[in-house]
């Protein structure tokens, strides 16, 4: 499940409307870098086809994370299995939230205070 902090949305747009950019937020890229590399981590790799496809995207308050493409179409049956192939659910899609859902408040705190103090809003 996906992790999501309430108030973020609120958070970033007072934050523009005093001055400071989302873009001045230096947590969501680190976080995409990272997360993408834990769930590379956490691919199975039998050939290796479906690791190469995991990738990361940025937009304003949101990191994505996806996997699979349209040559790799069972990356869906690989972390949530499939009882009918008997394929065991993977899960490795979740992995980043086991690991970052925790430090998630605490990094977003951390970054919103330094766009503040960077936008001298303080």
């Amino acid at each position: 499940m996906p992790e999501h902090v309430t108030g973020l949305r609120e958070v970033v747009d007072g934050l523009t409307q005093l001055g400071a950019e989302v873009a001045d937020l230096d947590v969501f890229g680190p976080l995409a870098v990272e997360a993408t590399r834990i769930i590379r981590n956490a691919t199975p790799k039998r050939s290796g086809a479906l690791v190469g496809t995991v990738r990361s995207a940025l937009d304003d308050n949101t990191v994505t994370v996806t996997a699979g493409s349209a040559t790799v179409r069972y990356a869906a049956r690989i972390n949530y299995g499939s009882p009918v192939l008997n394929i065991k659910p993977r899960l490795f899609m979740q992995a980043a939230d086991r690991v970052l859902g925790p430090q998630l408040p605490q990094r977003l705190e951390d970054g919103i205070t330094e766009a503040i103090k960077r936008a001298g809003l303080e």
